[in-house]
């Protein structure tokens, strides 16, 4: 037991050595596509649940540095955070049809060329009306049960572009009519790779990242 716990320790070492120096941070859109960092000599990543046994996810990540000032400053300013090769979003700014996602950070992948893709639970101005609606009508219980069939909802969305006038970041969700779209501008440039979106017959399960994100990778749009 001393021993498995000496050889646990070491490697905790390990890993908290090799993150030195290979974690940063980025304040904004602009400044991720101009590839302006400000580094951070140790970042530690919290997972918040399951999700992560696959690298698709909602905002499933808190990260702290031991730090308060640098905690503070990552909770509320940073947009991008590399840990190592790893990217994580911070959520907090980020909305699609204007609802926001929410504290916390998510993995996020390279797009195209100036893109970022992002998974998180399916979001918009409808599904917050049916939520309010259920807590109306169904109070505590009704409420709760419409967000977590919201939250199992995973799709995914684009960052093309920084924040707006009123500091929000806009996203676009992927669907039927953005890979369409994909395929007219020639981003997917294999018809085959359309035909195979399209054969999930189910339009729910047609966006998911599951199915979503191997044809995005056939087509080397993700980094």
């Amino acid at each position: 037991m001393k021993l498995f716990r000496t050889f646990a320790f070491a490697v905790m070492v390990f890993m908290t050595i090799t993150a030195k120096g290979q974690c940063k941070f980025c304040r904004s859109y602009e400044d991720f596509i101009n590839d302006k960092w400000e580094k951070i000599d140790t970042v530690f990543c919290k997972k918040r649940s399951k999700n992560q046994q696959l690298w698709w996810g909602g905002n499933d990540f808190t990260l702290t540095t031991g730090n308060k000032d640098l905690d503070k400053t990552l909770k509320n300013e940073a947009f991008i955070v590399m840990q190592s090769d790893t990217a994580y979003l911070n959520c907090l700014n980020v909305r699609h049809d204007a609802v926001l996602f929410g504290k916390g950070y998510t993995r996020v992948k390279r797009f195209n060329n100036n893109g970022l893709l992002f998974t998180n639970q399916f979001v918009d101005k409808k599904s917050q009306q049916d939520i309010r609606s259920a807590s109306f009508v169904g109070g505590i219980i009704g409420g709760l049960s419409a967000v977590s069939a919201y939250k199992d909802k995973l799709v995914c969305y684009i960052i093309s572009s920084g924040a707006d006038e009123k500091g929000y970041i806009n996203t676009r969700m992927i669907d039927d009519q953005m890979i369409e779209e994909m395929m007219e501008k020639d981003i997917i440039k294999e018809g085959s790779l359309y035909i195979e979106y399209l054969s999930e017959g189910k339009k729910e399960k047609r966006m998911n990242p599951s199915h979503v994100i191997p044809i995005l990778e056939k087509a080397g749009l993700i980094k």
